[in-house]
């Protein structure tokens, strides 16, 4: 992607079973802003999410691996498409996040998803 296009994405993911259609834009560079819009297929029940350039790329340089909002983009593109090794996405319930809450204030493993 040129740093100049914008990037809109859309696919159909199964996330546990309940098929959702993820989107995702990113406006041109100097309007950029990351959307990320999901919206499950059966209930219709949508989250939207929408996050600057400099947002991204504040968060991603506190992890200590800096990435550019473009590239950023790409990168939450390729875990949808589940066609990058080393990043994944997934879509955590209000409960899922509870228990990772959980997790990390206890020495015990709580079960999120089906998985430790």
């Amino acid at each position: 992607m040129d740093e100049s296009e914008e990037l809109e994405y859309t696919r159909r993911v199964d996330f546990d079973g309940v098929w959702y259609e993820v989107t995702t834009t990113l406006g041109k560079e100097g309007q950029a802003e990351l959307m990320v819009e999901v919206e499950a297929e059966t209930s219709g029940e949508r989250w939207v999410g929408s996050f600057s350039s400099s947002y991204i790329e504040t968060l991603t340089s506190k992890t200590g691996n800096f990435k550019r909002a473009s590239t950023f983009a790409r990168m939450v593109v390729s875990a949808v498409e589940g066609s990058a090794e080393s990043v994944y996405v997934d879509l955590l319930t209000s409960a899922d996040l509870e228990a990772l809450r959980r997790r990390r204030h206890s020495a015990q493993p709580v079960v999120v998803n089906g998985g430790v």
